[in-house]
Formats: C-alpha cells, structure tokens, sequence
C-alpha cells in the first residue's frame, strides 16, 4: 500500500496553511516539531485529538495504490466462512445470531465476547 502523490501534495499544502492560520507553531520560534528551525515544516496533525480520531475511523483508502498480495484480490477471502462458523463445525458451542440483543451494544463478527462464544483454551480466535 503506497500513498498517491496528489494526495501527499495536497496534504502537504493543508497541513501548512493550517499552521499558518491557526497554529501556535507557525510563530518564529524554536521546536523539535520544527526540526528546531524557525521557519520548519510542523509534521502534527492540523486538528484536535477529537478531530483525528474522527478522520482516522474512516480511512480514504482511494488516495493509496495497492499491491496485492495474491494475484487475484479477492482471495483474502478465502473459503467463505468465519472463524465462529469453523469452530461451529468443530462442535464448539457459538452464537450464530449476534445481532439479535435485549439492547444497543456493539458488536464485531470474530469477536467471542459479543458473540458469545463458548471458547476453550485450544480454540482461539
């Protein structure tokens, strides 16, 4: 996965005009957030910790090319079951519905606490 060069220039260009209008690091001082010049580039991100978080959760996976790993790239999905399906079918006691709850709770497809999967020590996830 190799980020794309608009994006890095674009990017680039964003994370300067930010600092320069709303940044403290954009005065004339001192800082290893600057590579201790005055004038340095600041690397942090243009935003709140809120506002990072906000972005991170849905990366923009259309600014990277990809290199597969396998030649066709839907091979990652392999034989088209889940790994509570295959425990399932090794007799380990699983719940197939985990979407049907009492009430709001988040939940993930492979993961055995929301599911509420019986798993031994031998059957890991």
């Amino acid at each position: 996965m190799e980020v794309k060069q608009l994006p890095t220039t674009h990017w680039n260009e964003h994370l300067d005009n930010w600092h320069m209008k709303y940044s403290v690091w954009a005065g004339n001082c001192h800082s290893w957030y600057k590579a201790n010049k005055s004038n340095g580039r600041v690397y942090i991100w243009p935003g709140s910790m809120l506002h990072l978080l906000k972005t991170m959760k849905t990366p923009r996976f259309e600014d990277f090319d990809i290199t597969y790993k396998n030649d066709n790239m839907w091979d990652f999905l392999g034989n088209g079951r889940t790994q509570i399906e295959e425990l399932a079918e090794d007799g380990v006691d699983v719940d197939f519905a985990p979407f049907i709850w009492d009430q709001d709770v988040s939940w993930a497809i492979d993961d055995p606490h929301t599911l509420g999967a019986v798993v031994s020590r031998e059957h890991k996830l």
